[in-house]
């Protein structure tokens, strides 16, 4: 007969394993999540130092990578060292929700990381299509200044500033749009007689 000292070892031994080995890589993922957190705040810190504000850039996108087009544009504003949080879907979106139910689950978790590192502007640029970019801005809703950026004419351009459940008026975003040109980031050839934005102006009378 085995004594039961051996089969309690043997049913506890792999329990305890498995009860070890879980807390380990609990503890080893924690640690890498808070020296991530910690390098981005580092960042943050010393941008909101050098720039007064501290700014992150949210890249959302569906089927086509859009990063290269984005750092490009970064990369014009001097702005290229900003932290960068993407959130990519190769598939397109069909009509079974959990597609759309799951992605819009990523990109919440990405927001409430980036909320964590306190930031006071989020440069937002996506591609996806208009039903989930709805979604995107009841995400972003209640939170940090978001600076909405459109790709057309071969670059990007700020169309649409969010702040505190409030769209900022027309005349403060092309006052952005306008410092971003004469910052460089449109080519001389590019450059329109009149500043334009998706926004829609004021009535006619």
């Amino acid at each position: 007969m085995v004594p039961w000292t051996e089969i309690r070892e043997f049913f506890l031994r792999p329990i305890v394993f498995s009860v070890v080995s879980n807390l380990v890589s609990f503890l080893l993922g924690w640690l890498v999540g808070s020296l991530q957190a910690r390098q981005v705040r580092r960042k943050l810190a010393k941008l909101s130092a050098a720039r007064g504000e501290a700014e992150v850039v949210l890249i959302v996108s569906n089927r086509e990578r859009i990063r290269p087009a984005v750092e490009r544009h970064l990369k014009q504003l001097g702005k290229e060292k900003l932290p960068v949080f993407e959130e990519h879907r190769e598939a397109p979106f069909s009509h079974d929700l959990s597609d759309w139910f799951d992605f819009v689950q990523k990109v919440s978790k990405a927001v409430r990381r980036i909320r964590q590192f306190a930031p006071t502007r989020i440069l937002f640029f996506t591609n996806v299509p208009v039903a989930m970019a709805v979604a995107l801005g009841a995400i972003l809703d209640n939170g940090p200044e978001v600076w909405v950026h459109h790709y057309f004419n071969g670059m990007y351009r700020v169309v649409v500033i969010l702040a505190h459940e409030t769209v900022v008026p027309r005349e403060e975003t092309e006052s952005v749009i306008r410092e971003e040109r004469l910052g460089g980031v449109l080519e001389q050839s590019q450059k329109p007689d009149k500043i334009q934005t998706d926004l829609p102006g004021p009535p006619q009378e």
